[in-house]
């Protein structure tokens, strides 16, 4: 039996033992509290046995891998580079790529919450983002007139008090919606996270790794499946200075080839190329605001409008800060904003997604062993009750924060 089959048993094991110790406690929490963290567990389980009892990945659909127990895509990839043998086609290559965009967006970021996750020796397990992650909502309200039936801009409303009983706008569902936007928001709002979570769940669907993740995605339309994750401060990083007069499509995609060619996946580039042609991808540029400089800001800008404009049918999504992406304060000042592309902005978590989230967190630290299995509940109603003090909850209670009371809650 291979190391990587004891690892599975071993957390299905511990999922197990979770799962009764949620199971003894019902009378103790509400009934609602429990069904949401069993929930969670079970379809962990129902993933765990899925990979222990299967002999492989099926590919389907046009940019979909077959990455099951004999495809080179499993292994040879360190960090986000490819280190095994000479690839023979796009085929492995585009496995590769599916693979190192599922790793990347994978795990929840805990640098500067909690020194073990952060340093690389360190023996704690890195928490599963998926597992653990909250859909977010926007600012922007959904008439309940028009809900279900949402075509353009113009059937969201505005977030002021006029519209507080209708219900808020999700960022999947704006998404989903929109074949562009910008997301906008204050540092550690969930934008990044966003990005990461949309990107590892498309990459794991096309790899047929994870055939439940698109549960993750409701609603998303199955034709757009490439994610292709830009950070935009290490593409503004490889351009020239002086910049160019004239910013033109090639600009991004020769940035998109240089990271292949960097990561030893250069075959993946056709296919790649293919679906942009085909308006398969998902674009995700983040971090719009991370682009030091008027004059690249104005370059960057022009760089996404081309490459827009060139490969139209695909969905783009850009992230950037609240304060960054707003109107020119002066006449003669130039607009950075992106025209075409609808704002919508992250709104704090509401009492629901506080508890959804801090409920998972604990679920997750207790199949990791980082929590004992019976503290876990308990731990999890101490947080909830905690952040309800009206000094921490007029700071507006996002992940970030969180995570911290939740790391500083452990016994």
């Amino acid at each position: 039996m291979s190391n990587e089959d004891d690892n599975l048993k071993d957390q299905l094991s511990k999922i197990e033992q979770t799962i009764a110790a949620q199971e003894k406690l019902k009378g103790i929490l509400s009934d609602d509290q429990i069904e949401l963290m069993l929930a969670a567990l079970k379809e962990k389980r129902a993933a765990l046995q899925a990979q222990i009892t299967g002999s492989g990945a099926v590919a389907q659909g046009e940019v979909a891998v077959a990455a099951g127990a004999h495809g080179t895509a499993i292994s040879h990839v360190q960090g986000n580079v490819y280190v095994g043998p000479q690839l023979k086609d796009g085929a492995e290559a585009i496995a590769i790529y599916y693979r190192i965009v599922a790793r990347a967006g994978k795990f929840l970021s805990m640098r500067g919450v909690n020194i073990d996750s952060a340093d690389p020796t360190g023996e704690q397990n890195p928490l599963c983002l998926a597992n653990v992650y909250v859909h977010l909502d926007t600012t922007a309200r959904v008439p309940k007139s028009g809900k279900g039936k949402i075509n353009n801009q113009e059937d969201f409303l505005s977030g002021g008090p006029e519209h507080k009983d209708d219900p808020p706008l999700s960022v999947l569902d704006a998404a989903i919606n929109n074949r562009r936007l910008v997301l906008l928001g204050d540092p550690g709002s969930g934008k990044s996270t966003f990005v990461n979570h949309l990107a590892h769940c498309l990459a794991a669907r096309a790899m047929q790794e994870d055939a439940d993740r698109l549960k993750h995605l409701p609603g998303w339309p199955k034709n757009q499946a490439l994610p292709i994750v830009i950070i935009l401060r290490d593409f503004a990083r490889t351009l020239p200075d002086p910049l160019p007069r004239v910013a033109e499509p090639n600009h991004l995609w020769d940035f998109i080839k240089a990271r292949l060619k960097a990561q030893n996946i250069v075959l993946a580039a056709d296919l790649l190329h293919q679906a942009l042609q085909k308006g398969k991808a998902v674009v995700l540029l983040d971090g719009l605001d991370e682009v030091p400089g008027e004059a690249f800001r104005i370059f960057i800008r022009e760089a996404i409008n081309t490459f827009v404009e060139r490969y139209c049918d695909n969905k783009y999504i850009i992230t950037c800060r609240i304060l960054s992406y707003q109107p020119p304060a002066v006449r003669d000042k130039p607009d950075l904003r992106l025209p075409g592309f609808p704002a919508f902005e992250l709104s704090p978590f509401n009492p629901e997604k506080v508890d959804q989230f801090i409920n998972a967190w604990y679920n997750e630290l207790s199949i990791d062993g980082v929590v004992g299995l019976d503290d876990a509940p308990l731990l999890a109603q101490k947080l909830r009750a905690a952040v309800r003090r009206p000094d921490l909850w007029r700071m507006g209670l996002q992940p970030p924060s969180l995570n911290c009371y939740g790391h500083s809650a452990y016994p």
